[in-house]
């Protein structure tokens, strides 16, 4: 423990902080799960269904592609301090997945143990628990089964043993509390209707049995069960035996929590810091990674057991990115500072060798890390959605011909390019092409050019003759482009096609001061939407209040909105079916469509990579193209900065970034002299 630091910032001035529910988040493999908003669900890559072959390129093969290994660095008194501009929203793992926010998600995420995880910059499905890859169902009587071994003689922080009774008892916590948020999606309990989970149980202490009630597909199982968090049955058994009801557990606090991964959460000083002690007994500590360009991984722990190849591939092609896993340090710090342009200003100061930045930063606070001599910048693509929703219990939103001609109205390349200047890329598919491993370049670049015009004049026209053919009119002046003027002709008194002028509709969106990108989207697209003759009430609008609107699939009480998703799992765009399939309690537009529903269902019941893959691209995207229930609107790269004279991390080329892996708090290690 560095305590001195830490009295040091007890005297810091607490902040005011903004409430922050982003149900989004991790980033880490349970944040894998496509999460809530924005902000940032996460997090996570397999190889692509039409992959070509990688030609042999000896030579390079074994030569990282982008940094170095750092040196073998003798390690003493390493602190690594992470700088925040938000405040913890819990301190409970047990909370945060129940309700996520990614700041609380960077100190907490170490908490539990899982079968799997996806294993970064890869994302590739690697054992964590299991002694063994993972292993296909079987048909036993009237259900599916896995069963499969942990590693036996492994440790909690506080020394008590892992075993598979406390994935039985994590299960039967989210049945019986009962728990929802992130842990219903990801252990999928078909007694809460929320999936195929029929039971999870210890044959002994070591060996652990799933049993389904039809054959999972990949969806299902790896994809989501097996990376889905164990909880330390020791420490939590009897507060979930005497809990009341769900929000008595809720409240109790996670400090002291014994932890299965590589940090132990020692401290919060609301509004000044979060501290984190290294866990003694992290069974990974030595673990070899070895990433390769066909998405493949090496694997070794002897000490485990564990020397293998996980992946589709067969480990060929560059490597990617080597490490061999720490601890390095000795503690984590997270310093909260008031807001993201002092933190970024503490960075290039050289205050703190690295920045989370969360839902990200604006342009300026790019600019300044991107310039600054002593600071290394990197920018990767970002694996997140900003998107316009619209509510599909009320008019004109739930009518098909009003969506598309709002969809093409919009200048997507306006609001980024001009307005954002360049902080953000256009997005017109419902997949990033961030996500190589699932982005089709042929049919997405398709989708991409229908949505893409040369002038205002010609946006406009399609726009009106799609809302012409649906049967509206106006009241007054049609829309136009006066060409003399250079300038659009707005709308008077879009008329339905019952010959109702439509009344004035709401656009809900965040703040300036949560989130300014998307604030000033939102002024922006209701001047779009207003061209076709509909007023539009562009409502900034308090996040906590927004989401309360928004993510209450039962009570959705808003016309239209301006969130964002961080889109979870890499290696599984599973978020196509909680987004938009109808029985999905994520779905926050009440889109209901049978071919969409039929199409989503198969997407996760998928056996294999290849077929998931088509069904995407052959059957949900192109639904979702013509339906829209979303309009995809832009993504922001994430623009990070660290200090390498004082830090080294083994690689940073990352979808969605350092701080999507939490800042590398088991890798990082102090800069070679």
């Amino acid at each position: 423990m560095v305590l001195s630091v830490r009295r040091a910032l007890r005297w810091l001035v607490p902040l005011t902080l903004l409430a922050l529910v982003i149900a989004a988040c991790e980033v880490d493999d349970d944040v894998d799960e496509a999460i809530d908003e924005e902000d940032e669900a996460e997090e996570d890559d397999v190889d692509p269904a039409d992959e070509p072959d990688e030609e042999e390129e000896e030579e390079d093969e074994e030569e990282p592609a982008e940094e170095d290994e750092p040196d073998d660095v003798e390690v003493a008194d390493f602190t690594y301090e992470m700088g925040m501009f938000e405040d913890m929203d819990v301190d409970s793992y047990w909370t945060y997945l129940d309700d996520t926010d990614v700041w609380t998600a960077y100190v907490v995420s170490h908490t539990p143990c899982q079968l799997y995880a996806l294993e970064p910059p890869n994302y590739t499905v690697t054992p964590e628990l299991a002694t063994e890859d993972w292993p296909e169902p079987e048909e036993d009587g009237d259900a599916w089964v896995v069963e499969l071994d942990i590693h036996e003689g492994i440790e909690w922080s506080d020394g008590e043993p892992i075993t598979a009774h406390d994935m039985e008892f994590t299960w039967n916590a989210v049945l019986d509390i009962p728990l929802g948020g992130q842990w219903v999606s990801f252990y999928e309990p078909e007694p809460m209707e929320a999936g195929i989970t029929t039971d999870i149980e210890a044959v002994d202490d070591t060996t652990v049995r799933i049993e389904f009630a039809e054959e999972p597909g990949l969806g299902t199982w790896p994809m989501n069960v097996a990376l889905a968090p164990i909880m330390p049955e020791h420490h939590w058994g009897d507060l979930v035996d005497e809990a009341d009801d769900p929000e008595d557990f809720l409240a109790e606090s996670g400090q002291g929590s014994p932890v299965c991964g590589a940090w132990e959460f020692a401290e919060w000083e609301e509004g000044a810091f979060a501290a984190s002690d290294v866990n003694e007994n992290y069974f990974l500590e030595g673990t070899q990674y070895t990433h390769y360009e066909d998405g493949t991984v090496d694997m070794v722990n002897e000490d485990l057991g564990i020397d293998g190849n996980f992946g589709e591939g067969e480990g060929e092609g560059d490597v990617l990115a080597e490490y061999t896993v720490g601890p390095y340090a000795e503690e984590v710090l997270y310093t909260l500072y008031g807001d993201a342009s002092v933190a970024v200003s503490s960075l290039v100061e050289g205050e703190v060798p690295f920045l989370l930045t969360g839902p990200g930063i604006e342009e300026a606070a790019q600019d300044e890390i991107i310039d600054d001599e002593d600071t290394e910048a990197v920018v990767n693509p970002d694996y997140g959605m900003q998107y316009l929703g619209f509510n599909f219990e009320r008019e004109p939103m739930n009518d098909l011909a009003f969506r598309q001609a709002v969809a093409t109205v919009i200048d997507r390349e306006f609001i980024t390019d001009t307005v954002m200047g360049g902080s953000a890329l256009p997005l017109y598919t419902f997949i990033p092409s961030g996500n190589e491993a699932w982005f089709d370049d042929e049919t997405g670049g398709s989708f991409e050019e229908d949505w893409q015009y040369e002038d205002m004049a010609e946006r406009l026209d399609d726009a009106v003759a799609i809302l012409e053919e649906a049967g509206y009119s106006w009241e007054g002046e049609e829309p136009g482009f006066d060409e003399e003027a250079g300038d659009v002709v707005f709308g008077e008194g879009l008329t339905n096609p019952d010959g109702e002028v439509i009344d004035e509709v709401e656009l809900i969106h965040p703040t300036a001061g949560y989130d300014p990108l998307r604030n000033t989207a939102g002024l922006h697209i209701a001047d779009f939407i207003e061209q076709l003759g509909v007023e539009v009430n562009a409502e900034a609008t308090e996040f906590g209040q927004l989401l309360e609107q928004v993510d209450a699939p039962d009570n959705l009480d808003y016309d239209m909105v301006i969130l964002g998703w961080s889109l979870g799992n890499v290696a599984y765009p599973d978020y196509y079916h909680a987004f938009w399939n109808s029985e999905s309690p994520v779905n926050n537009t009440a889109f209901a469509h049978d071919e969409f529903d039929e199409a989503s269902n198969a997407f996760v019941a998928s056996s294999s990579i290849e077929e998931a893959y088509d069904v995407l691209w052959e059957d949900m995207e192109p639904i979702l193209q013509e339906q829209l229930p979303y309009v995809p609107l832009f993504d922001t790269p994430t623009v990070e900065g660290y200090r390498p004279d004082e830090v080294q991390f083994p690689y940073t080329e990352v979808l969605s970034g350092v701080e999507n892996v939490l800042g590398q708090p088991s890798l990082v290690q102090p800069a070679a002299e």
